[in-house]
């Protein structure tokens, strides 16, 4: 072994990533009962190009290499470490199987689950020593060679694995193929297993829900057709709704939330409860090709429902503009009230979403409006101290003596020492006398 481990060293040339791959390669030739002598005559056969060796760990014509493809992308993507139960099954049910695959019952055990993924990425993945364990990649410097975040990655991984660009390591396309891969395995999950309760939930379930919507929006924009079927079917059937409700509430960030308020079951038979509109949950993702989909079959753009009030409430509350522009150009009511808000204003300038407001502005949203958590809407401007918002709310009618339960917009801005505000305030007529109702 003292010969195998001088002749790594000399031929590595000091390239640390080099080393980490052969030994990989090293350790599967001892793992197949490879002699001291065949695995020195193996080392002195390794190429010493990183990309040559990548090659041969990732070929392009291995019967497993989109399967590779798939489980390096879900380790370099996920919004949080998988365990490698989550990334196991992430692989098997949701990127190489069909839907009907759900029913069956795969036992795996630890260590089955952990030779499959070394023998998947070619040894390239290793778990912590945490407690509990998470898949990681055995070194950071191979997530930089795969991302090409370096001189070592002017070939990415695509070159080895398919000549479509879609295969290479783009993080937004990556994202998309996982967002696919979460949404089919939520949909027809209550269909396939209207028994679910929240004990029998294995972690993939728990995975998918939580985020397929987030790495939809992390991809960026793109938008494939099966995503957006996907997406319509989920959202679209009462069943597969409720049933994601319950695994994950998007609505839930601007409250406290418990599970299990959308759905239950008992004996076979399902009992709902009220859940938003599917439009509502569809702007609050972001998705305009959704939205395009769900107005095309007509539904409510007004319709009331969800923490926030309506669609046109949530996409302002989310800062989506896109989705925001189009709601608007449908017939979207934008004075419409309701929610915790009280308008899609008043939720724009909780989050300070200057585009937005000025866009609800133009578009005939009332400047004087008031509700919901934030009063009176050149009040709160004044109270956070963002005088662009207070410049256009005054530009477009705002009245600058009015007034809720609190201060005045004069008496917020002079408590917040905003000067720039008072002398605003004050050039449009603001009262120097009112007085304060606190």
């Amino acid at each position: 072994m003292a010969k195998i481990r001088d002749e790594l060293q000399h031929r590595s040339a000091g390239i640390f990533l080099w080393v980490v791959l052969v030994v990989v390669m090293l350790n599967k030739a001892y793992d197949q009962g490879k002699s001291a002598a065949s695995m020195l005559q193996r080392l002195k056969e390794i190429p010493r190009d990183l990309h040559d060796i990548f090659a041969q760990l990732l070929p392009k014509d291995q019967e497993d290499s989109d399967e590779c493809v798939a489980l390096l992308a879900w380790v370099l993507f996920p919004t949080r470490p998988l365990s490698q139960t989550e990334l196991c099954d992430a692989i098997r049910y949701i990127c190489f199987t069909t839907d009907t695959d759900l029913d069956q019952d795969i036992h795996t055990t630890q260590d089955t689950t952990y030779r499959y993924l070394l023998n998947c990425s070619r040894g390239l993945v290793e778990l912590t020593k945490a407690n509990p364990s998470v898949v990681q990649f055995i070194h950071e410097t191979v997530r930089d060679y795969l991302l090409g975040g370096n001189m070592l990655g002017e070939r990415k991984l695509a070159l080895c694995a398919s000549n479509s660009p879609e295969s290479g390591f783009q993080a937004d396309h990556c994202h998309l193929k996982i967002a696919e891969g979460c949404l089919q395995y939520l949909v027809g999950l209550h269909r396939n297993k209207p028994w679910l309760k929240e004990p029998a939930w294995d972690s993939l379930t728990v995975y998918a829900g939580e985020n397929w919507w987030q790495h939809a929006q992390k991809g960026k924009g793109l938008c494939s057709h099966r995503f957006s079927s996907l997406a319509m079917e989920l959202l679209m059937h009462a069943g597969d709704l409720s049933t994601w409700v319950h695994i994950h509430d998007i609505d839930c960030s601007d409250k406290e939330f418990t599970r299990g308020k959308a759905f239950s079951s008992f004996a076979g038979m399902e009992r709902f409860v009220k859940v938003a509109p599917p439009l509502y949950y569809a702007a609050c993702i972001g998705v305009p090709e959704i939205i395009l989909k769900m107005l095309a079959l007509r539904v409510d753009i007004n319709a009331q429902g969800g923490h926030l009030g309506t669609a046109l409430q949530a996409a302002a509350r989310y800062n989506h503009k896109d989705v925001v522009r189009m709601l608007l150009d449908k017939g979207a009511d934008v004075n419409a009230q309701g929610g915790c808000y009280g308008s899609a204003l008043l939720a724009a300038l909780r989050f300070w979403n200057m585009d937005i407001v000025t866009m609800l502005l133009e578009c005939g949203a009332d400047a004087n409006t008031q509700g919901g958590l934030e009063g009176i809407a050149l009040c709160a401007a004044a109270c956070a101290g963002h005088r662009d918002i207070v410049a256009i709310l005054l530009d477009h009618g705002a009245g600058v003596n009015a007034r809720g339960c609190g201060p005045t917009a004069l008496q917020a801005a002079a408590q917040m020492g905003e000067y720039e505000e008072v002398r605003m305030l004050l050039e449009h007529g603001a009262d120097v006398n009112a007085h304060s109702d606190e």
